[in-house]
């Protein structure tokens, strides 16, 4: 009999060895485990940061494409006005260059018609001192009421001109600050 209690006791304390062994691995693994899980949710923090960080980056990404495309019609919204102003320009310029023919024109045949005045009031001082005088008097009214009218309508062309161009820089400038 003390031969088996000495077994048992032996039995027991082996035992117990084992279970003290089997409760600190137990007990390493329990701790492991709520490390993991303190990394688990520290991950899962860091990845709905991120996730948010992402969807903000998109926003950003979205706005900024739609600035370009923004800018882009811009542009060639200027562009096209620019080019029209500039035919515009163009047409201007052949319509005064063909007012100065017309008035250049206009004044050779007022000095022609002079001339002529001129001729026939030498041929007929004693008869016809009337005729000259509504002849000179008929080519100076002509001759001013088309510089007059000329120079109206490039005047009128000139400002339709400057008002357009003052109507595009006035549009670059709050199409810039729409951008930003």
């Amino acid at each position: 009999m003390r031969r088996q209690k000495k077994r048992t006791r032996w039995s027991v304390t082996r035992e117990m060895e084992k279970v003290k062994a089997y409760m600190a691995n137990y007990e390493a693994l329990r701790e492991r485990n709520l490390s993991l899980e303190k990394e688990l949710e520290a991950e899962v923090r860091e990845s709905g940061r991120l996730r948010a960080q992402l969807q903000s980056v998109g926003v950003e990404k979205d706005h900024s494409e739609e600035r370009v495309r923004s800018l882009k019609t811009l542009l060639e919204g200027s562009s096209a006005k620019e080019a029209v102003t500039n035919a515009e320009n163009e047409q201007a310029q052949l319509q005064r260059h063909v007012l100065e023919q017309r008035i250049r024109a206009l004044e050779a045949e007022n000095k022609t018609l002079q001339a002529t005045s001129n001729q026939m009031a030498a041929k007929g001082q004693d008869s016809g001192g009337s005729v000259e005088m509504e002849v000179a008097n008929t080519a100076t009214q002509t001759e001013a009421g088309l510089k007059a009218q000329t120079g109206e309508c490039v005047e009128a062309m000139y400002e339709a001109l400057q008002d357009q161009k003052r109507s595009l820089e006035t549009e670059t400038i709050q199409s810039s600050h729409v951008v930003c």
